[in-house]
């Protein structure tokens, strides 16, 4: 298994979505990255996971609502 830690990771996914094109980057209104370690359930199955409200299913945001979230998990990734 490859090995980098937490915050090597994360740079290498920031490094990444810097390199996605500005017409994908502004369909990401109100979506934060984040990076775990690995799911909850510890399995390393799931390499991320979306948690919000689709866009189809969505009206607009309000004021105050939280950020939809995409998970990456760093352990089953490397």
């Amino acid at each position: 298994m490859l090995q980098l830690d937490a915050s090597e990771f994360e740079r290498l996914v920031v490094d990444e979505l810097d390199l996605l094109p500005d017409e994908m980057i502004d369909g990401l209104d109100n979506i934060i990255f984040v990076v775990e370690d690995r799911p909850e359930d510890g399995t390393l199955d799931i390499l991320g996971l979306y948690d919000g409200v689709a866009l189809t299913e969505r009206g607009q945001y309000g004021f105050g609502e939280m950020p939809d979230r995409i998970v990456v998990y760093r352990e089953p990734l490397l």
